[in-house]
């Protein structure tokens, strides 16, 4: 069987080389999550064509955007043409999408799945998979109205995008409640890890610094202020809170890491720093307030890329996190500053062999549940109920 599958996604060399300027680079965590995915068709043994939405934005300076085509990991890309101007790039990219899936679909042997988001590439392969006869697949990864607010004509847009697709692959059960499509054929697809992580880590049981590392947007909106004063009340002398990334909050930490000199702020970095930096720390921390009513609907990748590390995670008990999880991590159960700062204290009274332990189980279990041929297979048998 081929797999179609239409999204931003490039080739990591040629998404590295896309941006002269690193500050415009989007995001490195959507092509993770859709590399992993379309690798995960791969390893089940199916023919794998990347359509490429080439993620340019108006601060990469290329005008004519012609990207090489190439293959890795039994995973053929294909990068579309396009010329980066408003508008004009959207309607060349929907016009790619049409005329290859018109030439690469087929009725008996192909199915065609897509990143939602991506609305004209998407509305392209839905009228192309209608005219080949071929099924269709939606990935929604977010609503739509919480990424376009109050723009009710927009939800409405993508709704209607969206209802056009014979199936659907959403990240919890409340997300396809909300869409309406526990009637139609969905699978829930929370997130996945990459088959190909080393089944064993060696990780050292000494630490002259407990490291306590959080790596995303540095906003209040995603609860750092309170992680941040919560780690300071817990006064833990042998621990530092290391925080990656940039956001609203970001100024305010590096004016009390002056004063906290175990408060230390790191600008964004490369994914693959990241990951480093996530296996040598001793906790891995998501402090997002479960108040949000987004989280219902959403299951960050960020835990998932935490727990694979196989460093102990401490997180909120997000509404969008399966209750299977919850054994494989430390939950903040008050996400005020008394309550982290309380977490923190509970976890530092436990031995260093046991919060090791909390992370390599972790690991195992999304290893071994939760990996990309495990859960693209769950795609391939919903594709397969179809008629």
């Amino acid at each position: 069987m081929r797999v179609i599958y239409v999204s931003n996604l490039c080739l990591p060399q040629v998404y590295e080389g896309l941006f002269e300027d690193k500050r415009y680079k989007s995001s490195e965590a959507v092509q993770k999550y859709h590399r992993i995915m379309v690798e995960g068709f791969a390893l089940n043994d199916r023919e794998v064509i990347s359509l490429g939405v080439v993620p340019a934005n108006k601060n990469v300076s290329k005008k004519f955007i012609s990207l090489p085509a190439g293959e890795l990991n039994g995973v053929k890309y294909k990068h579309l043409k396009t010329i980066n101007l408003p508008i004009i790039k959207q309607l060349l990219n929907a016009v790619g999408v049409y005329f290859n899936i018109i030439k690469l679909g087929n009725k008996k042997n192909s199915f065609v799945i897509c990143d939602g988001l991506s609305y004209l590439a998407s509305k392209a392969a839905v009228l192309a998979c209608r005219l080949k006869r071929v099924k269709s697949v939606v990935i929604i990864t977010d609503l739509p109205e919480f990424l376009v607010g109050n723009n009710k004509r927009a939800v409405k847009r993508y709704k209607i995008l969206f209802d056009k697709f014979l199936a659907y692959v959403v990240l919890t059960e409340k997300m396809a409640v909300r869409l309406g499509y526990t009637d139609k054929p969905y699978v829930v697809l929370e997130g996945q890890v990459d088959s190909r992580e080393e089944r064993e880590i060696t990780r050292h049981k000494q630490y002259n610094k407990k490291i306590v590392m959080y790596a995303g947007i540095v906003q209040r909106l995603y609860g750092l202020k309170n992680l941040v004063e919560g780690f300071i009340k817990a006064d833990l002398n042998d621990y530092e809170l290391h925080i990656y990334g940039n956001g609203d909050y970001a100024e305010e930490i590096d004016n009390i890491s002056e004063v906290h000199k175990n408060v230390k702020h790191f600008s964004s970095q490369p994914n693959s720093t990241i990951v480093e930096k996530e296996k040598e720390a001793y906790l891995l921390v998501n402090p997002r307030p479960t108040t949000e009513e987004y989280t219902k609907y959403s299951f960050p990748s960020k835990n998932m890329e935490y727990m694979v590390s196989g460093t102990a995670v401490l997180t909120t008990a997000l509404p969008g996190m399966p209750e299977e999880y919850k054994q494989y991590v430390y939950l903040i159960e008050d996400e005020s500053v008394e309550g982290i700062s309380n977490a923190f204290k509970n976890i530092a009274k436990l031995s260093d062999e046991e919060v090791v332990n909390k992370g390599r189980l972790a690991r195992e279990f999304v290893l071994s549940e939760k990996n990309n041929k495990i859960q693209t297979e769950k795609i391939i048998e919903l594709i397969n109920r179809i008629e």
